[in-house]
C-alpha cells in the first residue's frame, strides 16, 4: 500500500474509532469532590381544573416558567439506592412565574435559603436548608423536574454499547416522576451515540399512582448528554406529560412540562468549600425537616411536618367567609387529617376564654354530629401562654349517588391564648382509626405556635 493510502486508511480508522467507542461506562462517582454549575429552565403549559357540582371539569389555562441556577457538590451516601444520592447546592437563581387564566404570581427563593442539601428518596428529591427552616412555598419551588440527582439514578450499572438498552430500577423511575405512591412504572433507556468525549442516551417511560391524594399518570421522554472524558451528565432535555385528577390538596392538572438544563464544572466552589461540606451531617436532623407556616395578617407562626400541606387560606373575614387557614395531612397519597386554624376574639392580657365557654362553643358548632366531649386538659407552657385541649367524638354523614353513610369522627380542639390576649383556635378532624397515624402531630403544631407583631398597613 502506498504511503498516501496508508495515511488515508489511518485517518478513516481514526474517524471510525472516534464515532464508535464500543462499550461505554456511564457513571458518576458518589465521592466526586468537584463543584458543578447547573442551569435549568422549566416550561409548563396546560390546564388546571376543579369539578363542578355536576362532576364536570371547570378548566383554567396554565402557563409557568421556572429558572434555577446553582452550584453543587456531591455528598457521601446516607444509604443504598436513592439514599446514596446526595448533594449540597448553592442557589444563585431560583424563581417560578405562574399564570392561571390571567392571574399571575411569582415565587423567588429567599436569600436566607441560598444553601440547600438535596437527598434522593424513592418519592423524589428532598431538600432542606442547614441554616434556616423552609416554607412549603420554597420547598415546592426546589422540586425541579429532571433533577440531576434523579437523572444520575438512571445511569446503567454496567458498560453499554451504542444501540444497547437498559431498564433502571423501579425506585429510580419513581424518583424521576415525583409520584409518591407508585402502582406501576416502566422505562427503557437506549444509548444512541458515543465517542471519546460525549455519549447520548434517550429514555421513555411512565409511572401511575397517587400524588398528594390524587390519581396521577406521568409519562416522560428525554435525551441526556454525558461527558465521557470527565464522567458526568452535562446536559438534558426532558418532556413530562402529566395528568392528575382533583385531589385532597391540589386541583386537577393536565400539562406538558419541558425541561432544558446544562451542567458544567465550576471554576469556583463558592460557598461549597471543603470545610462547609464536612459540617453537613450524614442524615438530616428531624428538626431541620420541619416547615414554617406564617399567617402574617394574624401575627402567627407555626411549625409542621412535611406531610402537611396548605389547602386554603383566607386571612380576612367577609360576609360570605370567616377567616381560616386549612392544612391537610397526606400520608402515602391518603388523607389523614384536616386542621382548621382561625383567630378568635381577643381577651385581656394574661386572661383567657374560660374552658367551659370554649366547650359550649364546640357543642354549638358540632350540633347533632357530636356524641360526647372527652380528654379535656390544660397543656403546660413556660411562656405565659394558655393551651386548652378537648376531644369531641361523633360522626359525620357522607352523601353519595347511592345515599348517605355515617362514619365515626374525632375533632381535636385547641384554644391557644397568647400572653397579650390574642387567641387562635385549632380543630383537627381525624377518623378514630387514623389517630395513631396522626400521632402527636396535632399537639406539636399547636405547641410550636409563636406570635409576632402584625405588620401595619402601608409599612
Amino acid at each position: 500500500m502506498s504511503r498516501l493510502g496508508s495515511i488515508v486508511l489511518a485517518a478513516v480508522m481514526g474517524l471510525l474509532s472516534t464515532q464508535y467507542a464500543g462499550a461505554v461506562e456511564l457513571t458518576e462517582s458518589a465521592t466526586d469532590s468537584r463543584t458543578f454549575q447547573t442551569k435549568s429552565q422549566v416550561q409548563t403549559t396546560g390546564q388546571v381544573f376543579t369539578l363542578s357540582s355536576e362532576g364536570k371539569k371547570d378548566p383554567l389555562k396554565l402557563a409557568a416558567t421556572a429558572q434555577l441556577q446553582f452550584r453543587s457538590r456531591r455528598l457521601p451516601p446516607a444509604g443504598r439506592d436513592a439514599e446514596a444520592l446526595r448533594s449540597v447546592r448553592e442557589f444563585e437563581v431560583a424563581r417560578v412565574d405562574t399564570e392561571v387564566s390571567g392571574f399571575k404570581t411569582a415565587v423567588v427563593l429567599p436569600a436566607q435559603l441560598k444553601t440547600v442539601v438535596a437527598s434522593g428518596t424513592r418519592e423524589g428529591v428532598r431538600s432542606y436548608c442547614p441554616e434556616v427552616l423552609m416554607t412549603r412555598e420554597a420547598l415546592d419551588l426546589l422540586e425541579m423536574p429532571g433533577d440531576p440527582l434523579a437523572l444520575i439514578a438512571l445511569l446503567p450499572l454496567e458498560s453499554v454499547e451504542v444501540g444497547g438498552t437498559w431498564a433502571p430500577n423501579e425506585w429510580a423511575i419513581q424518583m424521576l416522576s415525583g409520584v409518591e405512591a407508585a402502582e406501576s412504572s416502566q422505562m427503557t433507556c437506549t444509548l444512541e451515540s458515543a465517542d471519546q468525549t460525549t455519549a447520548v442516551f434517550a429514555f421513555t417511560g411512565d409511572v401511575k399512582g397517587q400524588r398528594l391524594g390524587a390519581v396521577s399518570t406521568v409519562q416522560f421522554t428525554g435525551r441526556v448528554q454525558y461527558n465521557v472524558a470527565e464522567k458526568f451528565i452535562s446536559a438534558a432535555k426532558l418532556r413530562y406529560s402529566v395528568k392528575s385528577e382533583v385531589g385532597t390538596i391540589n386541583p386537577g392538572l393536565e400539562a406538558l412540562v419541558d425541561v432544558d438544563f446544562t451542567r458544567s464544572l465550576s471554576n469556583t466552589p463558592g460557598m461549597l468549600t471543603d470545610a462547609y461540606v464536612q459540617n453537613i451531617p450524614l442524615n438530616a436532623p428531624e428538626t431541620a425537616l420541619e416547615l414554617v407556616f406564617d399567617a402574617v395578617p394574624w401575627g402567627l407562626r407555626l411549625l409542621h411536618g412535611r406531610d402537611w400541606h396548605l389547602f386554603q387560606a383566607v386571612f380576612e373575614s367577609s360576609e360570605s367567609q370567616h377567616a381560616v387557614a386549612i392544612l391537610r395531612m397526606v400520608d402515602q397519597g391518603a388523607l389523614v387529617s384536616q386542621c382548621n386554624i382561625a383567630p378568635v376574639t381577643n381577651v385581656q392580657p394574661g386572661k383567657r376564654t374560660p374552658p367551659q365557654e370554649f366547650e359550649r362553643d364546640i357543642q354549638t358548632s358540632l350540633g347533632s354530629r357530636l356524641t360526647k366531649l372527652s380528654e379535656q386538659e390544660d397543656i403546660p407552657t413556660n411562656n405565659g401562654r394558655y393551651i386548652y385541649r378537648v376531644v369531641a367524638e361523633g360522626e359525620v354523614e357522607i352523601s353519595g349517588d347511592k345515599g348517605g353513610v355515617k362514619i365515626p369522627m374525632n375533632w381535636i380542639y385547641y384554644l391557644c391564648t397568647n400572653s397579650d390576649g390574642r387567641q387562635v383556635s385549632f380543630v383537627f378532624a381525624v377518623e378514630p382509626e387514623l389517630r395513631e397515624t396522626l400521632g402527636e402531630q396535632d399537639r406539636n403544631i399547636v405547641t410550636s405556635a409563636s406570635f409576632f407583631a402584625v405588620p401595619q398597613a402601608g409599612r
